[in-house]
């Protein structure tokens, strides 16, 4: 979960760049992550591009269900879905590196990739 100030754009923007960097840290590596600014709360997986879920903190109480259902230990531990694996495209985009046309690995193996 990463806070941000009230003022703050917590979809398709720096801040979600950030905690996905923090997410997928080889330290930390989780599939979900949080952002909130006090005024909105949102979900997201690692390997998609948008929010899973996204609602106003004051409506917390009408999202606690689908929270728990996401978030519990069963849940997180017991999913095939959820298994640790990166997209590197995905990465990538993330990281803002989906603005070039072509990105250069020269000393890279095409097997490591």
């Amino acid at each position: 979960m990463d806070a941000k100030s009230p003022g703050e754009v917590l979809v398709k923007s720096k801040h979600v760049e950030q905690a996905y960097s923090y997410a997928i840290h080889s330290e930390v590596r989780v599939n979900y992550f949080a952002l909130c600014n006090g005024h909105e709360f949102v979900l997201y997986n690692i390997s998609k591009i948008d929010p899973i879920l996204q609602f106003p903190l004051q409506a917390i109480s009408l999202y606690w269900g689908d929270l728990q259902n996401i978030l519990k230990p069963a849940t997180i531990f017991n999913n095939e879905y959820n298994k640790l694996a990166k997209d590197l495209g995905l990465h990538l985009k993330r990281l803002g590196f989906d603005q070039f046309e072509s990105i250069f690995f020269p000393a890279v193996h095409l097997t490591n990739i």
